[in-house]
């Protein structure tokens, strides 16, 4: 045990403490010292155990006022914190229901777009086999008109060839017409497509960063 003296109010005390711990004791005699000192500026005249018993309750006293302070601190910045994480989790709600919202409706979009692009490629078969079969006719009739030609006299014969080759000119044209249409239309659809998976991708990134 080490024996140390202490200073109080003005008066000496005698006291003992742990080995290595008098710098601890010497701390907490000036705080009580400081309390008596303020006690005898106001012209206390008190005995020595009650200017003790005094200073220590106004010490203890400005202690429990400081715990109290950083009692409410805390107190205030935890209620922050909280209020702070509610409005994030609120704030990622509702980016997650329109994040959920924008996908059903660009899932309906990519759906009707496919839909669309299926009935073109289909449009466009048919139409391409309709094209096919009206060739087909046509080649059968030409054959047949080449073949009254050659019973024909010179000038029928010149008439009829500009005639075959006149129509023939116009269902080309016709055929070629169709077949860029239906190009155009299954590229149109093909575009719809692409727009509504490209979209689709973006949103579920944005829920991939709402959730992280």
């Amino acid at each position: 045990m080490a024996e140390v003296t202490i200073t109080i109010g003005g008066r000496s005390f005698q006291v003992v403490c742990q080995e290595g711990q008098e710098e601890y004791l010497y701390s907490a005699a000036e705080m009580l010292d400081t309390e008596a000192s303020k006690l005898d500026q106001a012209g206390s005249r008190i005995t020595e155990s009650r200017m003790l018993l005094m200073s220590g309750l106004m010490l203890a006293d400005r202690t429990a006022a400081l715990e109290d302070q950083v009692g409410s601190t805390g107190n205030s910045d935890t209620s922050s914190a909280v209020a702070d994480e509610r409005a994030k989790a609120s704030r990622a709600e509702t980016e997650l229901a329109q994040a959920r919202e924008e996908i059903a409706q660009l899932k309906s979009e990519a759906s009707r777009a496919q839909s669309k692009l299926d009935e073109t490629n289909l449009s466009g078969a048919q139409d391409m086999h309709a094209e096919l079969e009206a060739s087909r006719a046509e080649v059968a009739s030409l054959s047949e008109r080449l073949k009254k030609l050659n019973d024909a006299s010179s000038d029928e014969t010149d008439e009829i060839s500009a005639e075959v080759l006149k129509e023939a000119r116009t269902k080309q044209d016709a055929a070629v017409k169709a077949l860029s249409e239906a190009k155009s239309s299954q590229k149109s659809a093909e575009d719809q497509r692409d727009a509504a998976i490209a979209a689709l991708r973006r949103v579920v990134n944005k829920i991939e960063a709402v959730a992280e």
